[in-house]
């Protein structure tokens, strides 16, 4: 919330737990909904079935796309450019390893955007890897894919390393240096 206000862009939230059914995941994946995390039952997503996944999607997902789809197609008659940028987080640590990285940014066409942005990152001293802690090659950055496909923009995948967003204050720095990273794209 914090960078978009800064930059005066605008943000969809999906506003549910990615346990009760993952926005950025396409529909008919097996992840969509998942009885366990790291060994742990969720026990709100036991015995699942087919009613019930359809269900969560048509009050969860398929809203969160009808609002993002929208927005984008109302900013789409504007005639200044703009890019797509799904934005997530994940745990410092999965599965008992650690994950690295304070920024990955996921990509499937838009490898020299990814680039480009991952240099103006590691220039603010960000350790910054590409497809990573997911690819986006392989059906992981949903959101970003279906409407960047769907409207033909330009699109990117931002995870970020909950790590280095644990205070408020992280979070304010960590978006002032995205701010100034972002403004490689304006050049």
């Amino acid at each position: 919330m914090r960078l978009c206000d800064r930059l005066q862009c605008i943000s969809v939230h999906a506003r549910f737990s990615r346990l009760v059914c993952d926005a950025n995941r396409h529909p008919n994946r097996g992840d969509l909904i998942k009885p366990s995390l790291e060994g742990q039952d969720l026990h709100f997503n036991q015995g699942v079935d087919e009613v019930e996944a359809a269900t969560r999607i048509d009050a969860y997902h398929e809203p969160y796309h009808q609002a993002l789809g929208s927005v984008i197609e109302k900013r789409l008659r504007h005639p200044e450019p703009f890019m797509f940028i799904s934005v997530h987080s994940f745990t410092p640590v999965w599965n008992g390893s650690p994950r690295t990285m304070d920024i990955g940014i996921l990509f499937d066409e838009y490898e020299d955007l990814a680039d480009t942005l991952k240099a103006a990152l590691e220039q603010d001293d960000f350790f910054v890897a590409k497809n990573e802690p997911y690819s986006g090659k392989f059906g992981l950055m949903y959101a970003a894919h279906r409407h960047g496909k769907k409207h033909k923009i330009k699109h990117l995948e931002l995870e970020f390393n909950q790590a280095i967003l644990c205070t408020d204050k992280r979070v304010d720095h960590v978006a002032e240096k995205m701010i100034r990273a972002l403004t490689c794209f304006q050049q």
